[in-house]
């Protein structure tokens, strides 16, 4: 079949994209659930100041990990988008030439 590595090479770098799409959703969630951590820190009541410091340092430092999460999900999403769009054009560069 005429353009088969090409093809392959297309398919393997869509799973890669949808595994990257996958991943980065699932840091949006975890910014999400680490920002209202620090939202709910900052906001809780009845607390003595070193139990309301130990509380909103442990959700800041959760919110750090999470953007430090999602950055890396940025990165591999953005990877993964620019190796399927040059496996795209390889394709259709093949299809073109066939």
């Amino acid at each position: 079949m005429a353009c088969e590595i090409e093809n392959d090479a297309l398919e393997n770098a869509k799973y890669n994209l949808t595994e990257a799409n996958d991943a980065w959703w699932e840091a949006t969630g975890d910014m999400t659930v680490s920002t209202l951590g620090v939202i709910g820190a900052t906001l809780a009541e009845g607390m003595s100041l070193g139990l309301a410091t130990i509380v909103f340092g442990s959700a800041v430092i959760n919110e750090i990990r999470s953007a430090a999460k999602m950055d890396d999900a940025n990165e591999d999403y953005d990877l993964a988008e620019d190796l399927y769009n040059d496996a795209l054009t390889a394709y259709c560069n093949c299809l073109d030439l066939n």
